[in-house]
């Protein structure tokens, strides 16, 4: 696929999961989110990790209050994005019980504040996207931001990408960088990646 046909096909892709996600209810959103964070929370990658790196969900994405909250309880290090304004680039920040949540750039969540932890120390980290596919490929917003904190990470972090069922498509066209997850769990079904390495 050339430079221009891969753009386009993403776009599409883009047009066509933004427009499903307007149409979600809020009640649909949280039963089903329960759903996939049980799901991803049963994974061995979880089980073993002390460091978790996870997010903040924005509308319209799997929710994460289950396994932020678990990870708290079962005394995990848990971190989530935070915009650094000096780099222009976001990092993980620990994530704890009285960290306050502001808006950070066009409207993403964030901990207020918060001790920064390389991407390079996570065991385990939970992504959000548009769409996935069998092989593990995700379509992000397009700023690569998600990119840039999984090319830090370890060979052996599991990368698992949360989403409701209507985001798994067949195949997401990919460059060279993106970044593949190991594992994507919905609310049905749990899917071990094909293009796992390793």
């Amino acid at each position: 696929m050339s430079g221009d046909g891969y753009s386009e096909e993403k776009d599409r892709l883009r047009r066509q999961v933004r427009e499903r996600r307007l149409g979600l209810a809020t009640a649909w959103v949280a039963e089903t989110s329960r759903s996939v964070q049980t799901r991803a929370l049963a994974l061995p990658a979880w089980t073993d990790a002390s460091v978790v790196g996870c997010y903040l969900a924005m509308p319209g994405e799997v929710t994460t209050e289950l396994i932020l909250e678990r990870g708290r309880s079962d005394g995990k290090t848990v971190c989530v994005p935070a915009y650094d304004r000096t780099s222009g680039e976001y990092a993980l920040v620990c994530l704890k019980a009285d960290s306050g949540i502001v808006a950070g750039p066009m409207g993403v969540p964030e901990p207020a504040s918060g001790e920064r932890i390389g991407s390079g120390a996570v065991d385990c980290i939970f992504v959000p996207a548009l769409a996935f596919d069998a092989d593990g490929s995700r379509l992000g917003h397009g700023g690569g931001h998600y990119d840039r904190i999984l090319a830090g990470v370890r060979r052996n972090t599991v990368k698992v990408g949360l989403a409701f069922g209507f985001q798994i498509y067949e195949s997401i066209p990919v460059l060279g960088h993106d970044v593949p997850m190991d594992v994507v769990v919905c609310e049905d079904k749990t899917i071990t990646c094909s293009a796992r390495s390793g």
